[in-house]
């Protein structure tokens, strides 16, 4: 297998609590979202005004109601973090349809933990119409950041949320009900400290779930899989197979491949010209043949994957000892290697 993490990034230093899994039928799918989005809601909100309280953003209609799925169960499904020029954006989004989801032209920009990176660029993000009140809002209170967390392939790359940061820090989600079943639930999560939820921008993956989700008592450790590192009887109960790993030629940077499975992570590459591509590398897998493909920094901070770039099943038949499987990544990764857009992961053809 190829050189492994440091000894600080190993199974005790990653180690966290088991995560409890929503199913997908409980999410409310904010494509369709807050109080609705569908017929049964026919009364509008009142349009925001930028001279409003940040706290006006998010209200409901008069008519209408749904049960949300717990809040930080949803956001802890964000892929991808992005933040919106309001001023660049303002034509789309006062030419879009504000009761339906629809493809909206924005100007955005990575979003990533500490700070947004690049420059803005147009990018067509599906998403409800409800959600571009606080991009109003933002256009007449310039200190205002907007930030959207966009869902992974599990939800079609729509935008989940938009978070909305005023210039005291105050924190809101904007959107018809978002106030109900975001901005106050993550408030009461985080002890009505907003800096908290603000913090969550960048985040995705173990390390978004880990900031937001509560865990039950027993932990569960996440390892780095290797015989050295990993009990023998959790690796008997998993194949190893070779990953014949491909990506773009143009694709270099300070950032990191690795696999992943549910048990733990596998073998990582780097990004920074130093292996050249097509390579192989060492990957256990469980008879779920599931195998996810991550983004993560130079150093590979495994407590912090950057972003997951997609997963794919492998047929029966190579979920064998010895097995090659290849893996070819597809999308554009940015000059910093903070995010690849338009990221997938082609798998082998065997559907055995």
């Amino acid at each position: 297998m190829s050189e492994q993490p440091s000894e600080a990034e190993s199974v005790r230093a990653i180690a966290h609590r088991r995560r409890r899994v929503v199913a997908a039928g409980a999410l409310v799918a904010l494509s369709m979202v807050g109080c609705g989005g569908g017929d049964d809601v026919q009364t509008r909100t009142a349009g925001v005004s930028p001279d409003d309280d940040l706290s006006a953003l998010g209200s409901c209609p008069e008519q209408g109601s749904l049960d949300f799925a717990p809040a930080p169960e949803y956001i802890s499904k964000t892929a991808e973090w992005v933040q919106v020029d309001p001023v660049r954006s303002s034509e789309a989004v006062e030419s879009a349809d504000r009761a339906s989801t629809s493809d909206v032209a924005l100007s955005v920009r990575t979003a990533t933990k500490g700070a947004s990176e690049g420059t803005s660029s147009e990018r067509k993000l599906r998403m409800h119409g409800s959600f571009l009140e606080g991009l109003d809002w933002a256009n007449g209170n310039p200190d205002a950041e907007v930030y959207l967390g966009i869902g992974g392939k599990d939800h079609d790359g729509q935008v989940l949320f938009a978070m909305v940061v005023g210039k005291d820090g105050e924190v809101a989600f904007a959107g018809e009900c978002q106030r109900s079943a975001l901005t106050d639930p993550l408030l009461a999560r985080f002890d009505e400290d907003p800096a908290k939820i603000r913090d969550l921008v960048g985040l995705v993956g173990p390390g978004l779930e880990a900031a937001v989700l509560e865990a039950p008592p027993d932990p569960v450790k996440v390892s780095v899989l290797n015989p050295e590192d990993t009990e023998a009887e959790v690796l008997a109960k998993l194949t190893l197979v070779t990953v014949r790993l491909d990506v773009p030629a143009e694709w270099s940077g300070p950032a990191t491949i690795c696999t992943r499975v549910a048990e733990g992570w596998n073998d990582c590459v780097p990004l920074d010209g130093s292996v050249k591509f097509p390579t192989t590398l060492s990957a256990y897998v469980n008879d779920t043949g599931v195998i996810e493909v991550w983004l993560l920094d130079e150093a590979a901070t495994l407590t912090q994957p950057v972003q997951k770039l997609g997963e794919t099943t492998i047929g029966s038949k190579l979920v064998r000892d010895g097995a090659l499987v290849p893996l070819v990544l597809t999308g554009t990764l940015t000059s910093d290697g903070r995010s690849v857009t338009d990221a997938d992961v082609a798998g082998p053809d065997d559907a055995g």
